[in-house]
């Protein structure tokens, strides 16, 4: 649970306080939390090769990472509106 609060908290999404009375507080708003966000920041890019380029040395052909790369555009576009 420390690394990942650790690691919102580098992203400016929590704040983190130390010592007897520690803890953690949200402080990004909501409406710049969204679960593609957060995905990217534990996983990385959605539209990373999840074969890892060893079945397909062609990226630019995979029919997979289009889609996927399709919802990442329709979500940053919803994120964008609001």
């Amino acid at each position: 649970m420390r690394k990942i609060l650790q690691t919102l908290d580098k992203k400016g999404l929590v704040k983190l306080y130390k010592g007897k009375n520690g803890g953690s507080l949200l402080i990004a708003s909501l409406d710049r939390i969204f679960l593609p966000g957060l995905a990217e920041i534990f996983q990385g890019k959605l539209n990373e090769c999840i074969l890892e380029n060893k079945i397909c040395p062609d990226r630019s052909a995979c029919i997979l990472r289009k889609k996927i790369n399709a919802v990442e555009k329709c979500e940053n576009n919803k994120k964008r509106k609001k």
